[in-house]
């Protein structure tokens, strides 16, 4: 099969920190085809690269920023969203892609858990640090390495306000991208308002570093955000 001629490639090389539930795939379809399929590390299942990030010019699979940091000559980008929406997003994919009979096997016994008794599964499911996680580089001081990591990334965006932050990466590469949303899951199960408390409690650290987020983007007037 012939291959796909390249859009306008951008001028610089990306890498996206690519929280789950955060507009990823998304940032995927828009970015994917600016770059040579042989520099992209964007599969899941993929297998990190064993000599570093040579010849790589454009990450978009889930890749903390730890593991990336030292890839020569990139921009970093990231879309965020409150990690309370992220919990119930996650249970909502997993109904989509039942559904679809493209559950994979180690999350039926997570979504069986939030259909039996979804007030148990968050108690005993839901875990903090899972956003954090993408951002530390000290393992002693995870908040405040994340914390120093998010000041100084390129782009830092929020999914309810996608297309401002596709705006700005365009910007960023120098190329023209289109607004696209994918990987959409109908909101069949929402969490009350109680349960959207106790999943706040859950991921205290998380909805922290998400409140600095906007508080600090806010005030920065040559970055992207809502």
């Amino acid at each position: 099969m012939d291959e796909q001629p390249l859009l306008h490639p951008p001028l610089k090389k990306f890498g996206f920190i690519h929280v789950p539930k955060c507009a990823g795939r998304s940032v995927r379809a828009a970015v994917r085809p600016h770059y040579p399929d042989g520099e992209i590390f964007g599969d899941r299942g993929q297998s990190m690269p064993k000599c570093g990030w040579d010849g790589i010019s454009c990450i978009l699979e889930h890749v903390q920023y730890r593991y990336m940091m030292d890839a020569h000559g990139m921009v970093f980008a990231t879309v965020l969203r409150h990690p309370v929406d992220i919990e119930q997003s996650w249970i909502n994919f997993m109904l989509r892609r039942r559904r679809e009979d493209r559950l994979e096997s180690r999350f039926r016994y997570w979504l069986a858990a939030a259909e039996r008794n979804l007030d148990r599964y968050i108690e005993t499911h839901i875990t903090d640090g899972k956003m954090i996680d993408y951002f530390w580089t000290d393992p002693d001081n995870q908040e405040q390495s994340a914390i120093n990591i998010l000041e100084h990334l390129d782009l830092v965006g929020f999914q309810d306000d996608f297309a401002k932050f596709i705006e700005g990466l365009s910007k960023l590469l120098e190329v023209e991208l289109p607004v696209l949303h994918e990987n959409i899951s109908p909101q069949e199960i929402v969490f009350t308002p109680k349960q959207r408390a106790l999943v706040a409690w859950k991921t205290r650290r998380d909805c922290a570093f998400y409140r600095y987020a906007r508080a600090l983007y806010r005030k920065a007037d040559d970055v992207f955000e809502i």
